[in-house]
């Protein structure tokens, strides 16, 4: 009786942290996050990567002249990227990897989770493109750390970088209680959720060395927060500016009315900055 108890309440706190992480439902009943299969066949497509073994969403049209990597955060679901693949035009190729030790992938060492040399080792194939088509990278809340370090390993091979909501070291007042919420309940949630969980919980302090990457990179950065983000800490863009350079080639949008999830509340503005 006991553990069924607990099996329910873990059930009930994982659609919690599935509506504040995605925030699936507007109040009006339409979808928040349309889903791939809410679009025309052929929009855009499921595969397996070959080489990684990642289950990876992408719209890839020929002749197109860049290419968008994103790399999201965490949980890792590139379902919800469906509106801004659906979003872009013809000219701009999208892949939206998922992360080792998400989705279908339950293979990867949990130490790869946390460790985001490993990830971006793992995401490296997906700089293979084309000859003569440009590369951007896009990182999303804690996928931005991977992000910066594939641009800086591989800066040959990228054009320009992304940084979207970032979580590099502080909580914002909901993640905090969702944490603390959620630790209890790890060994009964979702595969998914626990792998979220130990990520923003090794809470890595990143800061210091991603600003360092970026005072080395030389592609224009563009970082883009929102002004109702309350999963990470609200001063993350204005501390990483202060940090970093005064010559790195970095501009900070704030766009006051996003939140966390600018894929989905924001799409015109992160299409109009590609």
């Amino acid at each position: 009786m006991r553990r069924a108890i607990f099996v329910v309440l873990g059930f009930v706190l994982g659609l919690g942290l599935l509506s504040a992480c995605v925030g699936t439902v507007m109040s009006d009943g339409d979808r928040r996050f349309p889903l791939p299969e809410d679009y025309p066949p052929g929009m855009m497509a499921w595969r397996t990567d070959t080489q990684s073994g990642l289950r990876v969403l992408e719209k890839i049209r020929p002749g197109a002249s860049l290419r968008v990597i994103v790399v999201t955060g965490t949980p890792s679901w590139p379902e919800y990227w469906a509106p801004v693949l659906a979003a872009l035009p013809d000219s701009i190729d999208i892949v939206v990897p998922t992360r080792p030790g998400f989705g279908q992938d339950r293979t990867a060492p949990r130490s790869v989770q946390t460790d985001l040399d490993a990830q971006a080792a793992a995401l490296a194939p997906f700089l293979d493109v084309p000859d003569g088509q440009r590369v951007i990278i896009l990182g999303q809340s804690y996928g931005t750390g991977v992000a910066i370090l594939l641009a800086d390993l591989h800066a040959d091979r990228v054009a320009g970088l992304m940084i979207t909501s970032p979580f590099w070291d502080r909580l914002g007042p909901s993640a905090r209680t969702l944490l603390a919420l959620s630790w209890p309940f790890r060994p009964i949630l979702p595969g998914d959720f626990k792998a979220a969980i130990r990520e923003v919980g090794a809470r890595p302090g990143q800061t210091d060395r991603m600003a360092e990457l970026l005072d080395g990179l030389d592609m224009p950065v563009s970082l883009i927060t929102g002004g109702k983000d309350t999963l990470v800490a609200a001063d993350t863009g204005a501390r990483m500016l202060a940090r970093i350079a005064p010559g790195v080639d970095m501009i900070h949008i704030d766009l006051p009315e996003g939140d966390h999830f600018l894929n989905a509340c924001c799409v015109a503005d992160l299409v109009a900055q590609i």
